[in-house]
């Protein structure tokens, strides 16, 4: 594993989040519409909820994966210090946040312990695998027992999102990073990939209450093994990618799966609509760990805010020189 994969997978994180704010929650069909295919940044001067912001800016997908980054260097896998970290990124904004988040860090903020932040909330979208890529790299470093990285993307979980299909979300996608940090992608291969996160999900199921219903992520990823799908068709059984992680999450590996070797993928799922910042900044994320920065175009680099470029490398640069040591 190379340095500039995890700087990659950082910056692929940024990138996809910018490249999908605008579109957030938009139809394939709309976004054709509107922009025809996304692949540059855009103005979200038609979004709902951040009509303020320029184009190549990051929403609250980037603002957590830097506040779990900043805590695991703080103490790693302290539950402690990512509640202060999270209140932290409260007080700076909480444009774009969902409602669990939103709703369990303002009690973080208001002195409630960790453990108990989360009640009263649902906690079915992305909030936990948007901000997981840095555990994943964490994993990789072979430091630190499976079972307490484990235990810890649980209690991660239970501090916003308290049921078992997001413990199961957060720990596929955690394992799905150090699985492309740790391969090339010459030697990447879809099954063994698959069942990386469908066994990383099943860790999930076994321990925080399934509050959603019937839902079974580990079923539903285990579907992408042999699922041959096109565009259309993972729009149609994914629920056209939308904010619930049931569908999010493997509407993203789909088109992850698809083309992994090549930044289309990046804009294909973000054009083919649904959670298109929170897909697309965990696609970005597994782009940039398998690949490195090399993979993204100089055109999207160059077209970030670039104080906030600035600071995503910052925070990339130290996470390194702490777990990685240069």
């Amino acid at each position: 594993m190379t340095i500039d994969k995890i700087k990659g997978m950082f910056l692929g994180a940024f990138i996809g989040d910018a490249l999908g704010l605008p579109v957030e929650s938009w139809s394939k069909e709309k976004i054709k519409d509107k922009f025809g295919r996304i692949d540059k940044y855009h103005a979200a001067v038609d979004h709902k909820y951040m009509k303020e912001h320029c184009a190549g800016t990051w929403s609250d997908d980037s603002q957590l994966t830097i506040a779990v980054a900043k805590g695991l260097m703080d103490r790693p896998l302290d539950m402690n210090r990512q509640a202060l970290r999270h209140v932290e990124a409260y007080k700076q904004t909480t444009a774009g946040w969902g409602t669990s988040t939103k709703e369990s860090v303002r009690k973080l903020a208001n002195g409630v312990n960790w453990n108990k932040s989360s009640q009263g909330v649902t906690g079915k979208g992305n909030g936990l695998p948007m901000k997981i890529s840095a555990v994943g790299a964490l994993a990789s470093t072979n430091n630190f027992a499976i079972s307490k990285v484990d235990n810890f993307v649980i209690d991660l979980s239970l501090m916003t999102h308290p049921t078992s299909i997001s413990a199961s979300a957060g720990l596929a996608q955690c394992y799905a990073i150090t699985y492309c940090l740790e391969h090339e992608a010459g030697d990447f291969d879809h099954g063994e990939f698959v069942q990386e996160i469908v066994q990383s999900s099943k860790v999930g199921r076994k321990v925080l209450p399934e509050t959603i219903g019937e839902d079974d992520l580990t079923k539903r990823l285990a579907l992408l093994e042999f699922g041959d799908y096109s565009e259309d068709k993972a729009i149609k059984d994914f629920g056209g990618g939308s904010a619930y992680v049931y569908n999010s999450l493997p509407f993203t590996y789909v088109f992850f799966l698809k083309n992994y070797l090549t930044i289309e993928s990046l804009y294909d799922v973000i054009s083919a609509g649904g959670d298109t910042d929170s897909n697309g900044s965990m696609l970005g994320a597994l782009m940039g760990a398998l690949h490195g920065t090399s993979i993204f175009p100089k055109s999207l680099i160059d077209g970030l805010n670039q104080d906030q470029l600035s600071i995503i490398n910052g925070v990339s640069d130290k996470f390194i020189m702490k777990f990685f040591g240069s």
